[in-house]
């Protein structure tokens, strides 16, 4: 809690990570799908407790996890069923949820759909951090615009961190500007 105050009070986002839990992974989930078979009732009274006592943080990050006891198949990630019952439910998040890194190992599903099937089991926006340039455009063109609800969290996030609240998110073009130099864009 002091860290994500201090963080607050400096106009810094706090990022609490990685939502439901990671401490029981054994693998790393860049380069596999971990799985936790560790039972229900032994997550919320153990793995879910910093976040139920950080919820109302302004930003949060899912994971690539499939916790059995929650739901068998899927990682959180891409569950419905977890972010609805657990993050949004149990936990009772209201933050902006940031889905972690798409571009991790831990996901096998075709680049072009998991955006669309992270953004459908309840993340409000994605990250994809390759660094490859090609692939990250090829994400771009998948995402849809930001939910009203995903863009009233971010507006929240940001007149909590900074005191001044905006719908805008990110502009493109001013971004592409600021770094042609860098980067070959275009």
């Amino acid at each position: 809690r002091i860290v994500m105050e201090t963080f607050i009070d400096n106009g810094i986002y706090p990022i609490i990570k990685h939502m439901p839990g990671h401490g029981r992974v054994e693998v790393d989930p860049h380069l596999t799908l971990p799985y936790v078979d560790t039972p229900y009732e032994t997550l919320a009274a153990e793995d879910f407790i910093p976040f139920k006592e950080l919820s109302d943080a302004p930003l949060a990050m899912n994971c690539h996890v499939v916790f059995r006891s929650l739901d068998e198949e899927l990682p959180v990630s891409l569950s419905q069923k977890v972010h609805k019952e657990i993050i949004r439910g149990e936990l009772d998040y209201r933050g902006l949820v940031i889905s972690d890194d798409l571009a991790m190992g831990a996901l096998t599903d075709p680049l072009s759909e998991r955006s669309a099937k992270a953004l459908d089991a309840g993340a409000d926006i994605v990250m994809y951090c390759s660094g490859v340039l090609s692939e990250m455009e090829s994400v771009i063109k998948t995402l849809p615009n930001a939910t009203p609800e995903a863009v009233e969290r971010w507006v929240k996030a940001k007149e909590r961190v900074t005191g001044t609240g905006s719908s805008t998110i990110i502009n493109l073009k001013e971004i592409e500007e600021k770094f042609r130099g860098f980067f070959k864009i275009g």
